[in-house]
């Protein structure tokens, strides 16, 4: 939330430092206007107030129509948040947005045409008085005072691109990320266990084992199984997990079906999978992960003792290690100890089952999306009184975890786009006016001999400086405010050079072409026209 606040700060910043750079060229057109009201006694607190009127009412008509622009671009904005963010029957426009608006757009006006005001009302009157009607005027403090807000503008866009660009390589990187399983055709369904039907484990194994029959007798069905109580990246359960008698951390837990890691494509690294044969009445056995065993089994682990469930449950051999799977992407490994579903107690199974759906998972020989529909309908004439909830590929859910990176890759790169927009427009006008200012001097230029090459350059080279003090500038701030986006980073820190150098180089291209307009318009002044200007 700070994150997006502060992308939003810095686009309304930028917008800021245009209204500014408007208002003083706005001020300098009027200034022999302002000179001959100060010389027929008007006081420069009038003017000044005046002036701040006239900002105030700008900025807030601003503040109307940006309201009535928002309704709309909630509704799609909307429209691809994540599933897992905040209802949308809770994001509206109320009350508090309304006045959050308007004290903003009155501040705005007042903070931001406060200098301008000042600035057209302490020049001297004489100079003003002096100037031929509709001349603009502007001093060496006001010029510079545009040049400043230039370099701010660009030097905030290019914080906004460098977060951008920092989330766009996270969401690459997380797209590339191994999640420790094939998602590829495997379709994963949810039912829940409720009611009396199924109240013992053998009575949940047997249902197991007849849905899964009826599932790989099918054709175009490889293998299927099941897990409880989290399917991977999907938030799961976690369980006490003693190795001889201590605890050494957290741990996930899951209750699987034989041939569930066949299904998910986790490698086997050590020892056995679970069989048809671990039940109640076997032996107690567990598989553990490959990071489960390397931190807390010495590294090979078969054959050692643990313990799932608290000091009361029976000791399990671990008979298999394991891949490690990601719970979620971009997140480190937790250790994780698997149990077979046909050895896990009925009442610990509703009670994962409360908060986490059993996931049906399919592996198929063809493409998954075909299939879905079959699958649901296997396990509705299995048993039709089991709910049956979501039925997705692993790709999809893959995608989904992905969602709020992507969210706020979405977010901050249309902010950025925004503010490259607007830093062009301020660089334009402020390169617009500059070749209005020096018409006059840029047709002695020309008269005298000057190429339109040689013009040219002189404007492209002045913007083109004012955008290169702000990539500077933007390139320090950016190093210590995209820090805060450390937590949303993946495979890529917030120093990244090459994020820095493409940013930089983008804003600069853009810098250039709002250069070019100004610059070739000053290359076409005739000369006889420019020296009879007023």
């Amino acid at each position: 939330m700070w994150v997006l606040f502060g992308a939003i700060a810095l686009v309304l910043l930028i917008a800021c430092a245009n209204l500014a750079n408007l208002l003083l060229a706005r001020a300098a057109a009027r200034g022999r206007e302002l000179a001959v009201r100060l010389a027929l006694g008007a006081s420069r607190a009038r003017l000044v107030r005046q002036m701040l009127t006239e900002s105030v009412l700008l900025a807030l008509a601003g503040g109307a129509v940006g309201l009535i622009l928002a309704d709309g671009a909630l509704r799609a904005l909307l429209s691809l948040r994540p599933d897992n963010l905040t209802p949308p029957t809770e994001i509206h426009l109320d009350h508090w947005a309304l006045l959050f608006t308007g004290v903003t757009s009155l501040c705005v006006g007042i903070v931001f045409g406060l200098v301008p005001a000042w600035q057209a009302t302490t020049a001297d009157p004489q100079v003003g008085l002096k100037e031929s009607t509709g001349r603009a005027t502007t001093g060496t403090g006001t010029g510079r005072l545009r040049g400043a807000l230039v370099v701010s503008e660009s030097a905030l866009s290019l914080v906004l691109l460098v977060g951008a660009g920092l989330l766009l390589r996270t969401v690459a990187n997380l797209t590339r990320t191994d999640a420790g399983f094939d998602p590829r055709r495997v379709i994963a369904a949810e039912i829940w266990l409720t009611g009396s039907r199924y109240d013992s484990t053998a009575a949940m194994a047997a249902f197991y084992d007849r849905l899964r029959a009826r599932l790989e007798a099918s054709p175009g069905i490889r293998s299927a199984a099941v897990i409880e109580a989290g399917i991977p990246l999907v938030r799961g359960g976690n369980l006490a997990v003693a190795v001889d008698g201590a605890y050494p951390g957290p741990t996930n837990y899951r209750t699987v079906t034989p041939r569930y890691f066949e299904t998910m494509a986790i490698p086997l690294r050590r020892g056995r999978d679970f069989v048809a044969g671990d039940v109640q009445t076997a032996e107690p056995v567990a598989i553990v992960s490959a990071s489960f065993a390397e931190r807390y089994l010495g590294g090979d682990g078969l054959g050692r003792m643990v313990t799932v469930g608290g000091r009361s449950a029976a000791p399990r051999r671990v008979v298999g290690v394991v891949g490690d799977t990601k719970q979620f992407v971009g997140a480190p490994v937790t250790p994780t100890a698997y149990v077979p579903s046909a050895q896990t107690p009925a009442g610990l199974t509703r009670i994962f089952n409360s908060w986490f759906p059993i996931h049906v998972v399919v592996r198929t020989a063809g493409g998954p999306a075909a299939l879905k529909e079959f699958v649901a309908r296997t396990i509705r004439a299995t048993d039709a009184q089991v709910p049956l909830g979501r039925v997705r590929t692993m790709e999809e859910i893959l995608s989904a975890s992905l969602a709020f990176h992507r969210f706020l890759m979405l977010l901050l790169v249309a902010f950025a786009g925004l503010a490259v927009a607007l830093a062009a427009v301020g660089i334009y006008g402020v390169m617009s006016y500059l070749v209005t200012q020096s018409t006059r001097e840029i047709g002695v230029r020309i008269a005298l001999g000057a190429l339109p090459r040689q013009v040219l350059g002189v404007v492209i080279g002045h913007g083109m400086l004012l955008a290169g003090l702000g990539a500077i500038v933007g390139v320090a701030g950016s190093l210590a405010l995209t820090r805060l986006l450390r937590s949303q980073l993946y495979g890529v820190t917030p120093t990244d050079a090459v994020t820095l150098g493409g940013v930089t180089a983008l804003l600069l291209l853009v810098a250039m072409v709002a250069c070019v307009i100004p610059a070739r318009r000053a290359t076409k002044v005739d000369p006889m026209v420019a020296l009879r200007y007023e």
